[in-house]
């Protein structure tokens, strides 16, 4: 969108697009297309396995990337990307713990642990063991309810009433990805759409960044 002189090639190592997500194969799918539409090259099933610096005769730097089937690449830039996210938790006692190192929490977003100081101590965003895929939004919220619940405790302290305990409901797999001038959006309640209109009404003009929606998004 910025450069459009520029040639943009994705590659991913899986089959599929966004093949870390609980997401339906028509939105995969959809997100795919959307991009070759855009011009985005895109390789999948094949990897990266080396990137070599080298320079052209003026002495601009470039890269040769190197894929598994000896097919070679060259980029002016080079953007790595991680698809599948690896918790901050080591610090934390392992019965705190599930089996991917996230921290395992109430919906009040307490810690889920059988000890007395478990009720003290809060786990929000990626670093927390919860439902749905990992999102801003979903974040945001997840430290909304882990403030009012903080609140109580201190109000219960203070005054001696019974704390009034906000839960979180579990979160449902849904995504809005922006693509150029469209958005391609999954939720479980609409399926898969995509178009500018999607655009306008999830990103705005600014990708989302003053609109006041993508707090709850």
């Amino acid at each position: 969108m910025v450069e459009p002189t520029l040639n943009v090639t994705l590659i991913h190592s899986r089959r599929d697009l966004l093949s870390s997500e609980p997401l339906p194969d028509d939105f995969k799918e959809r997100v795919l297309v959307t991009l070759q539409q855009t011009g985005v090259d895109v390789i999948l099933s094949s990897r990266v396995v080396d990137v070599v610096p080298v320079k052209y005769t003026d002495g601009t730097p470039t890269s040769r990337l190197i894929l598994k089937d000896s097919t070679h690449i060259i980029a002016s830039h080079v953007i790595w990307a991680v698809s599948r996210s690896t918790p901050t938790s080591s610090y934390m006692p392992p019965s705190t713990l599930d089996s991917k190192g996230y921290i395992n929490v109430e919906p009040t977003m307490n810690i889920a642990i059988d000890n007395p100081n478990s009720q003290k101590h809060f786990a929000v965003g990626d670093i927390a063991s919860w439902s749905g895929i990992r999102r801003c939004g979903g974040a945001m919220h997840m430290g909304h309810i882990a403030a009012l619940n903080i609140y109580q405790q201190l109000l219960s302290n203070q005054t001696g009433c019974i704390p009034k305990f906000t839960k979180i409901a579990p979160f449902p797999a849904m995504i809005a990805l922006a693509v150029g001038s469209k958005a391609v959006v999954y939720s479980p309640t609409e399926g898969t759409v995509s178009g500018e209109e999607q655009m306008k009404l999830y990103f705005g003009e600014d990708l989302g960044l003053t609109s006041k929606s993508l707090m709850s998004a």
